[in-house]
């Protein structure tokens, strides 16, 4: 009698590059919460993966916003900085500066 895999499992491979990928993306937000905090921004990186954002308003009221590094589907699944379920244009990680810059002047809008 021959066993028969568990379907509902994905293999190890899978699961490893599936680790190693989120791996790369928690890297990417630990380089981009280093230099928000660099613009004097409150950075707090989430168990699930994203990096909270935040930025006090002049009124006492926060703006804050999710940051997550994910692979683009139409960008031949490189990763890019995603602001909730929007790319942040020209925001790829080997550019955070400018990803950077455009959180902070949203956040600031925000406030």
């Amino acid at each position: 009698m021959r066993t028969v895999p568990d379907q509902t499992q994905p293999p190890p491979a899978f699961e490893a590059r599936q680790e190693s990928q989120d791996q790369q993306g928690r890297d990417r937000l630990d380089a981009l919460g280093a230099h928000l905090r660099g613009r004097r921004l409150v950075v707090a990186l989430n168990d699930d993966g994203g990096l909270t954002v935040t930025v006090s308003g002049g009124d006492g009221h926060p703006a804050q916003s999710v940051v997550t590094c994910r692979r683009r589907p139409s960008d031949s699944d490189r990763y890019w900085f995603w602001d909730g379920t929007t790319s942040i244009t020209e925001a790829t990680p080997e550019h955070f500066p400018d990803a950077g810059a455009h959180i902070a002047a949203n956040l600031h809008r925000l406030s």
